[in-house]
């Protein structure tokens, strides 16, 4: 009885002892990619998925990156709408016993960008994974960003750009951010970033610190092309055109004023799309037809202050 004791316990042992065959990254990824934002980007963000989007992503395609960027946020805030009720579904559960992979799957699935189409609508995920397939079928090379807050456990994902050497965050509305930006655009809302990750083979971590401040020339430079843009459309400029009182040679004017929270996310390499963006709001608001214009733009309180002089 004493040798079969102790053949049972070293039996025992072995088979405790053997190695456990782990799984690898790929076969991981083939099941949990709807689930895992990291598979992800190679099961959504392959050619065929980026093909189903193509309606929608030529529609979108600028003069060049920075302008396709610009085009797919103004798209996204106009076409699509967030998903709360998603979002407020539990996270999904991954179980990884060896080979075996199971997922307790609640709703809270990543979209395909064709679903979110499909869909209109999604949740940061979806949104992000959209982005970065208009973008790469236009030819423009974007980046997964990870958000981690302080002191809260619900993370958040977006996309990014690199524009002469700054990343440029693409999040769900206009306008993109640099690093400070979003930074304070996060602060407004009641969260504080601790870390922003781009998610690539090094992982780079923004410095949140640094930023552009848009100054008086930023807001000079704006007007210029204002200028042009309404001088495009046959109304002449009349630097008379100022204050409250109408010249003499003309028989109505019309004053309109424009307050875009803005100023303090703005950089200089967006200026012709700040523009473009400012004078499709103007000429929304626009009745009937004028002669003349003068037009000004300052930067106050993180604002670009905007005020239209029109005449008859």
């Amino acid at each position: 009885m004493r040798w079969l004791l102790i053949f049972t316990a070293s039996l025992l042992v072995l088979c405790t002892s053997l190695p456990v065959e782990k799984l690898s990254e790929e076969e991981y990824c083939s099941k949990v990619w709807r689930y895992d934002y990291k598979c992800a980007l190679n099961y959504i963000l392959n050619d065929t998925e980026i093909q189903k989007v193509s309606s929608v992503a030529e529609k979108l395609k600028g003069e060049d990156c920075r302008d396709t960027a610009w085009k797919i946020l103004e798209w996204e805030d106009e076409n699509l709408k967030y998903d709360f009720e998603k979002a407020n579904l539990p996270p999904p559960q991954i179980v990884v016993r060896g080979r075996e992979v199971e997922v307790y799957d609640f709703g809270r699935y990543i979209q395909t960008p064709y679903e979110t189409i499909v869909k209109r609508k999604g949740i940061c995920t979806d949104y992000a994974f959209l982005t970065l397939a208009l973008l790469r079928y236009n030819g423009c090379e974007g980046y997964l960003v990870n958000v981690t807050f302080e002191k809260d456990d619900v993370g958040h994902v977006a996309a990014a750009i690199m524009v002469n050497g700054t990343y440029f965050i693409l999040d769900q509305h206009l306008p993109p951010f640099d690093a400070e930006g979003y930074f304070v655009k996060w602060m407004k809302d009641g969260k504080k970033i601790e870390r922003v990750e781009i998610v690539n083979e090094n992982s780079t971590l923004l410095e949140l610190a640094e930023g552009y401040k848009a100054t008086k020339r930023d807001a000079e430079s704006l007007e210029s092309r204002l200028c042009l843009y309404f001088e495009s459309i046959g109304i002449k400029r009349d630097p008379k055109l100022s204050g409250d009182v109408l010249p003499g040679n003309y028989r109505e004017g019309y004053i309109l004023k424009l307050n875009l929270e803005m100023a303090e996310y703005y950089h200089p390499e967006f200026e012709k799309q700040y523009s473009e963006h400012i004078f499709k709001i103007l000429k929304g608001k626009i009745e009937g037809r004028y002669r003349a214009f003068n037009i000004d733009v300052s930067v106050k309180n993180a604002s670009f202050e905007v005020t239209l002089y029109l005449a008859r």
